[in-house]
């Protein structure tokens, strides 16, 4: 589900730590480049690991989850180039992300009920509903964070990092050229009907909308500042609208899942039916605009796609 505002820290806490903004030099080697991407989206996990065990302000869990899809999205657009985790890392990962979503769900789906308009005594008989699955998704959590594979996953992550050395190599820029490229494609190519995307293809373009914008913001630096931060902000929007008709599908299986009350359960249905209806019909104008602000990274475009954007 998508995210929502969190509370400020506590005087004398740091809070939720977000991703960091790399600064990548324009003569970087792929090595180094990729060393350096993998670096900061660990160092986020790491950051949010003890806020995210404690429970106390959810988003530490959804900074950590951030920091895991970055590293799992930094792997893949290296793939076949650049390497760092084994299968067996990799699928720790994958489990940890899973994890992690199970309880970042649950969180959204109670802020989602906490907003709604719903009578006090239905909401709180709602919330009241929604603690025991809470409670285990958490439950599983920490059992996760204090087992031996995410000991093991935290060691690996640290040692791979601190036994390699960038060195020389191949140039970063030519290859984020066509990394960025290859990730845009699949945006290129379902905006054309977008409109007639059903759900499960809304989610599956979501999830490429994401690759693409994280592939922009990490590599911002090599001379493409301000097209590749408008490009990720229209991927944003677009990202934020998909998520909301997410939300929709979502909340219907968590309202399946949970057994809140019928008539309860038909008024966050309306509410987040009117929020799909409005995000799809936004669909077409954010495809649009991002298709727009692409193709920065070919030369001679830079100053163009800044316009257009």
């Amino acid at each position: 589900m998508t995210a929502r505002t969190h509370a400020a820290p506590a005087p004398g806490r740091i809070g939720p730590v977000r991703a960091e903004r790399l600064r990548l030099p324009a003569d970087a080697s792929r090595r180094a480049a990729f060393l350096a991407i993998s670096g900061a989206s660990i160092a986020q996990i790491m950051a949010n690991r003890n806020g995210a065990r404690a429970g106390e302000d959810p988003e530490y869990v959804h900074q950590m989850r951030v920091g895991l899809r970055r590293l799992r999205s930094a792997l893949r657009l290296f793939r076949g180039h650049e390497h760092l985790l084994s299968r067996r890392d990799r699928q720790a990962v994958k489990t940890l992300g899973r994890v992690l979503g199970g309880v970042r769900d649950l969180d959204v789906f109670a802020a989602d009920i906490a907003g709604a308009g719903l009578a006090p005594a239905a909401r709180r008989a709602a919330l009241a509903r929604l603690e025991p699955p809470r409670a285990r998704a958490r439950e599983k959590l920490l059992a996760w964070l204090d087992g031996p594979r995410h000991a093991r996953l935290e060691q690996r992550l640290a040692l791979s990092l601190a036994a390699d050395r960038p060195g020389g190599g191949a140039a970063v820029l030519p290859f984020a050229v066509r990394a960025l490229e290859r990730a845009h494609r699949p945006l290129a190519r379902a905006v054309r009907d977008i409109a007639a995307l059903d759900e499960p293809a809304l989610h599956a373009l979501r999830i490429e909308v994401k690759r693409a914008r994280y592939a922009a913001e990490f590599f911002a630096t090599l001379g493409w500042e301000r097209p590749a931060g408008a490009y990720a902000r229209a991927l944003a929007a677009l990202q934020d609208a998909l998520g909301r008709i997410n939300d929709m599908a979502s909340g219907r299986v968590l309202l399946t899942q949970t057994g809140i009350a019928t008539r309860t359960s038909a008024q966050l249905m309306r509410e987040w039916q009117v929020a799909a209806r409005a995000a799809t019909a936004s669909l077409p104008q954010l495809a649009a605009n991002a298709i727009a602000c692409a193709g920065y990274w070919q030369t001679g475009k830079e100053k163009r796609h800044v316009r257009s954007c």
